[in-house]
């Protein structure tokens, strides 16, 4: 696997999550520059353990390496004096690496994209690689979360808060994205944070879902809501509290007033 000599194709820019996840996939995106003639290739990607002062990348017989993978299949057309994006535009091209090839602990290791000549098999013939950084976790615990909204009955139309609350036991961030069960102008009513608002129109059951995420992973809640035909006076903040019987008591007393006028 070690390169050996240069040639006109060389990796500019490789592109990876900030972290991943053993068996999990995730995209890489590689930015080649060919500064001669038209060729074809392959792309191989290769995971070692980062240590201070170490050269990039290096052999598959290193003690470093830890996993070595051929990441793009087919072969990638390089025009004569271009620079390629792979995979294309609007395509999506998966890595993984399975447990076994990582530790547990999250670590952050070192990710090298080789370039082989195509027309002469699977062989790391060149120097040009590009090298990323990438944090690997092997085991990872989903978040924990759960949300409640105000106030339980809304009417149709009347403002509800949400409230999420979530916990992740690895420590990682926790963010949330809702979808409020509704079709709006744009399509699936959503929201992000942990306290989005909105409103319920018509009367009827709802099913809301939060997603929680840690980066990794996503636990999803939903819960159901009964919005009611409209919110009453009484049910309102602040709303004044008066009985039928006295308004009326009060529309008589203002008649009699006007009536001796």
């Amino acid at each position: 696997m070690m390169p050996t000599a240069a040639a006109a194709v060389s990796v500019d820019r490789v592109v990876v999550p900030d972290r991943t996840l053993a068996e999990k996939p995730f995209p890489v995106s590689v930015t080649l520059v060919n500064d001669g003639e038209a060729r074809s290739v392959h792309l191989f990607g290769a995971l070692y353990r980062r240590e201070e002062g170490a050269a990039p990348c290096g052999p598959a017989t290193g003690t470093r390496f830890r996993a070595f993978t051929h990441i793009v299949q087919d072969t990638v057309e390089l025009p004569a004096r271009s620079t390629t994006q792979y995979p294309p535009e609007g395509e999506t091209w998966l890595h993984r690496y399975r447990r076994e090839h990582v530790q547990p602990e999250p670590r952050v290791e070192e990710f090298c994209v080789f370039v082989a000549n195509a027309t002469r098999g699977p062989v790391i013939e060149y120097e040009d690689y590009a090298t990323t950084r990438l944090s690997v976790r092997g085991v990872n615990a989903k978040p924990v979360a759960s949300f409640t909204w105000e106030p339980e009955r809304p009417g149709a139309t009347q403002d509800v808060r949400f409230q999420a609350e979530g916990s992740d036991a690895d420590g990682d961030p926790v963010t949330f994205a809702w979808d409020f069960g509704y079709l709006g102008a744009g399509g699936r009513a959503r929201g992000e944070g942990a306290s989005p608002t909105t409103f319920f129109y018509p009367a009827g059951e709802y099913v809301v879902t939060l997603r929680a995420s840690d980066g990794l992973e996503e636990t999803q809640v939903s819960r159901t809501i009964t919005v009611v035909e409209a919110a009453r006076a009484e049910d309102r903040p602040g709303g004044l509290q008066i009985p039928v019987a006295a308004w009326l008591a009060i529309g008589a007393l203002a008649l009699a007033a006007f009536r001796r006028r």
